[in-house]
């Protein structure tokens, strides 16, 4: 049985940082808590803290507010808490509800605790079903027993027999598509992060935040405090063809660009991991706008769904600054 070190992990916006802190406090006379405000160490480096306590807290709570949603950081800590919930039994993440606000999409199948009513009596409703949740029980109502004495067993219908016989014989082919389907969420929340990572990138590279190095046909940019290389585009007659995202050393995506009259119509965007290779094709029309988005796990060459963009990015589908189009 895996120990952890906390919990509880609790993600959040530092514009609820005050109410999250009382949150935090009415749970942890029950669970280990991890808040960063209380468990970060000054001076080090907090995101691998971040990472780390991620990795060791057993459950997770994301307080959902307006600013929380618009947060590049719970955006990607939701999305390592929820590949953990996908992928390891007994890990839980529950959303906390503080202030209306939309539910991301890949929160839609969580049951949330809704906190947005303040008064005494609401409050404490919600605390008793966020720690029934934690505690893995369902919410209530409490106190009620089974009426079935214990030496009488119900008597079970010919057809949920029957179900039950089949469910056993297709058990393979159900638990194979599930795998399918789940690696496939998986994929998306694991390409959702590297997005949001790539976004985060582009806007310092429109807003010149980054040193930049002019060698021949390429440009390079790199993180001024580290020194660290984030990206690189390389052109061709005056136009640029391809555009790479660097992560800690490593090529995280590539962006190929083709062009028609001068215009960029399609986009290819190919985002590695350590497992595969994911492709991401944009089409825009002759003005520039995005015709569509499509989404290609066995490679551009094969059939591709549309893919619907969880990131609502306020950027233009090509981040490009304007002198280099």
């Amino acid at each position: 049985m895996r120990l952890f070190t906390f919990d509880v992990f609790i993600s959040y916006s530092h514009v609820d940082k005050e109410w999250v802190l009382q949150l935090a406090s009415a749970l942890q006379d029950e669970f280990r808590v991890f808040v960063d405000d209380w468990e970060l160490v000054p001076g080090s480096e907090w995101r691998t803290q971040i990472e780390a306590a991620l990795k060791q807290s057993q459950s997770g709570i994301v307080v959902l507010s307006p600013d929380a949603i618009a947060s590049g950081v719970v955006n990607a800590e939701l999305t390592a808490l929820l590949n953990q919930s996908w992928n390891e039994q007994g890990r839980p993440l529950i959303p906390v509800l503080y202030r209306a606000c939309e539910v991301p999409k890949l929160l839609e199948s969580h049951q949330y605790v809704d906190f947005r009513d303040q008064t005494p009596a609401a409050r404490k409703a919600a605390l008793v079903k966020l720690r029934r949740a934690l505690r893995g029980t369902p919410p209530g109502p409490p106190g009620q027993l089974s009426k079935v004495p214990l030496w009488k067993f119900p008597q079970v219908p010919l057809a949920l027999v029957l179900f039950f016989v089949l469910l056993f014989i297709f058990a393979p082919l159900i638990i194979k598509g599930l795998r399918d389907w789940f690696g496939r969420d998986n994929t998306f929340a694991s390409l959702r992060q590297t997005q949001l990572l790539i976004q985060s990138i582009e806007t310092k590279a429109l807003k010149r935040d980054y040193e930049q190095v002019l060698a021949g046909a390429e440009r390079e940019f790199f993180d001024r405090p580290t020194h660290e290389l984030v990206m690189r585009d390389v052109w061709q007659q005056g136009q640029m063809t391809w555009r790479m995202f660097f992560h800690e050393g490593h090529l995280i995506a590539r962006d190929s660009f083709r062009y028609a009259g001068g215009v960029v119509v399609e986009k290819q965007r190919t985002y590695l991991n350590d497992n595969q290779q994911v492709f991401l094709l944009d089409r825009f029309a002759q003005d520039g706008l995005l015709l569509e988005k499509r989404y290609c796990p066995e490679g551009p060459e094969r059939p591709c769904d549309i893919y619907e963009d969880y990131m609502r990015s306020p950027l233009p589908p090509m981040a490009l600054p304007i002198a280099y189009r």
